[in-house]
């Protein structure tokens, strides 16, 4: 296998799915690229997956949380801007209260994305909001992913730049 610059290789990154008792996910709102997301980021060299979600949970929302389990892959390919990205999402349990603390400010400084707002979402308002990514994320809470739904596996190639269209029209 020839040896592939870092640029050629996807991104590997931890997403946290952290419910709240009303049974909302905990979003966050991204500078970067103006989306509301779950919680997360890349791994760093030689960590293990599990303890790279909880390190990211706990640097964008302040939130202590666990594992439960795993829930899906969602491979990410957008070839007309170059951009490969595995996120692997795990559903989460908060280790203490799921109240949001005010006094909150990201840790984690070294991308420019940071985060902006922290909010629980219901699946109404998942479905509502215009800027949530992924966007089956409403499909996944409801177990409604039908055939497009590989076990465990989401490729977003197929809707290639759908947020950088709605972006334009916007």
């Amino acid at each position: 296998m020839a040896d592939q610059s870092a640029k050629e290789r996807p991104i590997v990154t931890v997403r946290g799915l952290v419910p709240d008792e009303q049974g909302r996910l905990l979003f966050i709102y991204e500078k970067g690229p103006n989306l509301w997301v779950p919680p997360g980021g890349r791994l760093e060299h030689g960590e293990e997956m599990y303890e790279a979600i909880e390190r990211e949970v706990y640097e964008e929302t302040g939130y202590k949380t666990k594992v439960d389990k795993f829930a899906f892959v969602y491979d990410q390919v957008l070839g007309s801007i170059d951009w490969h990205v595995v996120q692997m999402y795990f559903l989460m349990q908060p280790v203490l209260s799921s109240e949001l603390n005010e006094e909150w400010e990201d840790l984690d400084t070294e991308y420019d994305y940071g985060v902006r707002r922290l909010k629980f979402m219901s699946l109404e308002d998942i479905k509502n909001e215009e800027w949530v990514e992924p966007q089956f994320i409403s499909d996944f809470m409801m177990g409604n992913l039908g055939d497009s739904y590989i076990p465990y596996i989401k490729t977003a190639q197929e809707h290639e730049d759908v947020i950088f269209k709605k972006r334009a029209q916007a």
